[in-house]
């Protein structure tokens, strides 16, 4: 003599036997109402799927990090580049007010061609400067992306691994339990009473 049980709860939605019916180990004896246990299963394996997506773009994500590095690492160059263009008309430029300088009190030139010289040096220092800015902003630009890419290839993997591991059990649960809304004789014997 022996209870059989069913592992969830649930209402039994259909009795595939009779008292005094002779059953044989595994054969299936009843099944409880599994509509929200298949639910449940379907919301699972929708988020392991999701996981598995994230997980399976990371490669992509990276590349894309990647790409932004290598186009901000030629951004610098290119401001790096811009920039000694700037320093040597900035020197230039201090070359030829502190030339006409002297021709202006030797009286060679008029001092509205000193202040063309002014005018020409406050114009280099600020596209210098301007220059300077755009090497600092490119610096930083670059040092985003490369913390980017170190951060997508260390912590971001693991954590969407974990995702797919979590969502992988929380789906392998779902799916026990779904199973187990049908409820198997578990040895052969006769059934003496159906309790429902």
């Amino acid at each position: 003599l022996a209870d059989v049980s069913s592992k969830v709860s649930g209402k039994v939605s259909k009795i595939f036997v009779e008292e005094g019916q002779e059953v044989k180990a595994g054969q299936l004896l009843m099944k409880l109402d599994d509509s929200q246990y298949k639910i449940n299963l379907e919301q699972a394996q929708a988020a392991l799927h999701v996981a598995q997506a994230n997980y399976q773009k990371l490669p992509d994500d990276v590349k894309s990090a990647g790409a932004a590095v290598e186009k901000s690492a030629a951004g610098l160059t290119a401001a790096q580049a811009s920039l000694k263009s700037t320093q040597v008309a900035l020197n230039d430029a201090i070359r030829q007010l502190d030339k006409n300088q002297e021709l202006y009190t030797s009286g060679a030139i008029s001092e509205e061609a000193l202040n063309t010289y002014k005018s020409n040096l406050e114009k280099a220092q600020s596209n210098y400067d301007a220059a300077a800015a755009n090497v600092e902003a490119s610096q930083a630009g670059l040092n985003a992306a490369q913390i980017t890419v170190g951060s997508l290839n260390n912590s971001t993997a693991a954590v969407y691994m974990a995702q797919v591991e979590q969502a992988q059990a929380a789906y392998n649960s779902a799916k026990l339990a779904e199973d187990n809304t049908s409820i198997y004789a578990e040895f052969s014997g006769n059934v003496l009473r159906i309790p429902v």
